[in-house]
């Protein structure tokens, strides 16, 4: 069985080795930028940027065994099309920035890539909004 609604599927619907994946979704919820109805989701490495709806906290993500990298949910993010979305460590240092091709709000955003580390904080800037976490465990949600 792949995901469905009573959550008893073991294998991951989707993994992520390495490189780098954006993936959008302007539909609404309870459609994701990665979406694999609640199988896991398994992140390994590389760099993972998503966009789309959700179904209040429970989109398609990684969770404390299968984000194999630090992995952050940032929940109701707000992009305006074509501008840019920084990430800074915490010395404000950039290290990624990257352009969603369509306006939103309240998005589910899943976000990782190879610069993250335990204990270490980042910053997530978009125009108007800001969101900014420390990895204390491989998967965190910041509302």
């Amino acid at each position: 069985m792949f995901g469905g609604e009573n959550n008893q599927n073991v294998e991951p619907g989707i993994i992520i080795r390495g490189g780098t994946v954006y993936a959008f979704s302007q539909v609404g919820p309870p459609e994701e930028g990665l979406d694999c109805d609640f199988a896991p989701l398994l992140i390994e490495g590389g760099t993972v940027f998503t966009v789309g709806g959700s179904i209040g906290d429970t989109p398609s993500v990684p969770d404390n065994d299968t984000a194999r990298q630090p992995t952050v949910l940032l929940v109701g993010m707000n992009f305006v099309k074509d501008e840019p979305v920084n990430i800074y460590d915490v010395d404000q240092h950039l290290i990624h920035t990257l352009k969603v091709p369509f306006s939103c709000h309240g998005s589910a955003t899943v976000v990782t890539c190879p610069a993250f580390k335990l204990s270490s904080t980042y910053t997530v800037k978009t125009k108007g909004v800001e969101k900014t976490f420390t990895f204390n465990q491989p998967f965190i949600i910041v509302r």
